[in-house]
């Protein structure tokens, strides 16, 4: 049986490196999660002449993206052995969510002309919905 969990790469293994690709692989997971959130923030959108790029949407992404990886880690623990890195993990992954939430509220970094052309009233005209 312990030469299938070597065959197979088992997170059971005994060598060095067998804690450390299960957070390299999260991470890779996250990275591309976040990717994911972003472009589809904007599924919004009615088409490419109301597409606007801005902060507020990454701001938004993070703000569903962080907690994902809290649950990740928390209901996958056999996955990620390592309790203090998980710990770090929570912390730092905690952090976003609370920053990201803060910088969608309150605009941070985003300036007058930025805001302008995320609440543009000339978009609200030509949308035919909109009396």
């Amino acid at each position: 049986m312990q030469n299938h969990h070597r065959a197979h790469g088992s997170p059971s293994q005994g060598g060095h490196g067998s804690h450390g690709r299960p957070y390299l692989m999260f991470w890779l997971n996250m990275i591309l999660g976040l990717i994911v959130m972003y472009v589809v923030m904007f599924s919004m959108i009615d088409g490419w002449r109301d597409f606007r790029n801005n902060l507020n949407m990454f701001y938004m992404a993070i703000t569903m993206w962080a907690p994902m990886g809290i649950l990740m880690l928390a209901t996958m623990p056999g996955m990620f052995p390592n309790k203090s890195a998980n710990v770090v993990h929570y912390v730092a992954l905690a952090l976003l969510t609370v920053a990201s939430l803060y910088a969608t509220r309150s605009q941070t970094l985003i300036d007058d002309r930025q805001f302008v052309e995320l609440d543009d009233p000339a978009s609200l005209r030509r949308d035919p919905h909109v009396p």
